[in-house]
């Protein structure tokens, strides 16, 4: 089963410029998975409809391009997303 989401990273210094919960970003800023050094977090909606426009907003330097599911899971699996050494 695939996974029909659209995703984005954005600058952590962007947080509060998201419209959260009046959008169709699918979470909150409870639920945002960071970058290991926070200075970046990950946010998703669903394949089809409109980028939200508060992200939409951003400048492009603070945000990345549009990616689908497997090249979210692929960035979230390199050592700046993961730590190589979890704690035991």
């Amino acid at each position: 089963m695939s996974n029909h989401k659209i995703y984005v990273t954005i600058k952590t210094t962007q947080i509060d410029n998201i419209n959260w919960g009046a959008e169709n970003i699918l979470e909150g800023k409870d639920t945002l998975r960071y970058s290991l050094d926070d200075s970046e977090f990950i946010i998703k909606w669903s394949e089809g409809v409109n980028t939200p426009p508060s992200v939409l907003a951003i400048p492009s330097e603070d945000k990345s391009e549009l990616m689908s599911h497997s090249e979210a899971l692929t960035l979230m699996a390199t050592p700046e997303w993961t730590d190589p050494n979890p704690p035991a």
